[in-house]
């Protein structure tokens, strides 16, 4: 199926949707089982207090989508753009970002259980006061800026990404680097 229209509150199993336009719509306490889309956009979208299990999203635009509150498990995205968007108070369990950008995303107060960023662009992402359990690897993506590192316990990074992150955890711990 190209296009499936989603409503809030709808449950919806097994459904493939290519080139989906859902932009500026409000689609909250959404159900997705077992779902894939592809090239499809969300921008602006409100998919707040969700449910997204066993779900594929490739090629997709999240720019500015909230994802607050909302449960992902067994989910991949792949390719994906993330701008401006939040995952607040949202709880990832097993969840993959595969070659995807991210800048000025919100994981303030998230909860994040064996979570992976292989291969992504991250230019700014707040992790503050998020919970992790397992690991968070993101051993593979390039740090642009990350904020709240210090408190992710699990985090699974690169020798390379350690000398980088210096400058965040420093700050985030209120030390002053001199250069005499």
């Amino acid at each position: 199926m190209t296009n499936i229209k989603l409503e809030a509150g709808g449950d919806y199993d097994e459904i493939e949707v290519i080139k989906g336009d859902y932009s500026s719509q409000k689609i909250t306490n959404l159900r997705l089982a077992s779902a894939l889309f592809s090239n499809s956009t969300f921008a602006n979208t409100d998919l707040s207090d969700s449910t997204v299990y066993q779900t594929k999203f490739t090629d997709c635009d999240l720019t500015g989508t909230l994802l607050v509150g909302t449960k992902l498990t067994d989910v991949t995205f792949t390719n994906c753009k993330f701008e401006l968007g939040s995952f607040m108070l949202a709880k990832l369990r097993d969840v993959s970002f595969e070659k995807c950008t991210f800048k000025e995303v919100d994981f303030r107060q998230t909860s994040l259980q064996d979570v992976s960023f292989n291969n992504c662009l991250i230019e700014g992402i707040n992790f503050t006061n998020a919970l992790t359990r397992g690991k968070l690897d993101i051993k593979s993506s390039q740090l642009i800026g990350i904020e709240g590192v210090t408190k992710l316990k699990g985090l699974l990074i690169s020798n390379d990404q350690l000398f980088s992150l210096a400058h965040y955890m420093a700050s985030e711990l209120g030390f002053t680097v001199s250069e005499d």
